[in-house]
């Protein structure tokens, strides 16, 4: 014998969320109940199709649009695999659209000058599942610039950018129903400039140990990095800025681990405008020089 057809099959308004539509009915008595079969109709469909199945008399649907509507059918089914009629009561409901999507504060930018490329890439964490867009508000010195990425992507690649310019991002949630969200916190990078590498360069050959590499003051810097390579990096060191319009370091190549003289060395100078950053940009070519004893 099959259960009886399941009672006061409704969908419920309060509690529910943004694409959510929350169905409840009354549970059946039968001792031998296994549970009830749920099923969906869109809008001008004409079969309903299965949804899920339940055991407690209470269900959220996750739907895909708030200018569809949706009705339901739902019958009990016992352990013997005998099926209930139907009841189709709750039917042509949408789902409403509470809430705006929340400000979205988990973001970053990273600028970058690499070879012939300048930009800032602008990653965020999406805290709503209800998102068709995210607004990007862009700000520098004197502009301000609305960029819109649809969709659910969480990053943007921002390559309308310069040198020297601080770029100021936000970012901004737009949901399906069109209710935008409150503006989440700002965050800010500069492109750096490459830095110029002035001494020893151009093949120099050095028969002095102590050498003052020098390279350009690149305007915004937080930190330099200068490397000397031979083969394998044998100095990796960070320089804080100096004032002025060039910046030194004084090395004793007599004292640097695994240096040949005589051999060729490079060095380079990378730049970061964070601490803890990523690298920013780097000189144009490495110096090459000789060290001979």
């Amino acid at each position: 014998t099959p259960p009886d057809s399941v009672t006061n099959f409704r969908a419920l308004r309060e509690g529910t969320g943004d694409m959510l539509i929350q169905l409840a009915w009354d549970k059946n008595s039968e001792s031998d109940l296994a549970g009830y079969l749920l099923y969906r109709l869109q809008d001008d469909e004409i079969n309903y199709v299965f949804l899920d199945s339940v055991s407690e008399n209470s269900y959220f649907d996750t739907v895909s649009s708030y200018s569809s509507v949706y009705s339901y059918e739902i019958k009990a089914y016992d352990e013997a695999g005998n099926v209930s009629e139907g009841n189709k009561n709750a039917y042509k409901i949408s789902s409403p659209n509470m809430f705006a999507p929340v400000a979205v504060d988990s973001v970053d930018v990273t600028a970058k000058n690499r070879g012939l490329n300048k930009f800032c890439e602008v990653v965020w964490y999406s805290p709503d599942v209800d998102i068709k867009s995210f607004n990007i508000l862009k700000e520098t010195a004197t502009t301000k610039e609305l960029l819109v990425v649809a969709g659910t992507e969480t990053s943007y690649m921002d390559t309308a950018v310069t040198a020297t310019e601080i770029y100021k991002y936000s970012i901004q949630g737009v949901d399906f129903g069109d209710r935008e969200g409150l503006v989440g916190r700002i965050v800010s990078d500069v492109v750096l400039e490459k830095p110029t590498l002035v001494y020893p360069n151009s093949d120099t050959v050095i028969a002095t140990p102590v050498v003052n590499f020098t390279w350009n003051q690149v305007a915004n810097v937080t930190e330099y990095e200068f490397i000397l390579n031979q083969g394998k990096d044998l100095v990796d060191t960070l320089i804080t800025p100096v004032v002025g319009t060039t910046v030194s370091l004084s090395l004793d190549l007599s004292t640097v681990e695994g240096l040949e003289p005589g051999i060729k060395l490079n060095w380079d100078v990378l730049t970061y405008s964070k601490v803890d950053g990523e690298i920013n940009s780097s000189a144009e070519e490495k110096a090459t020089f000789t060290y001979i004893k």
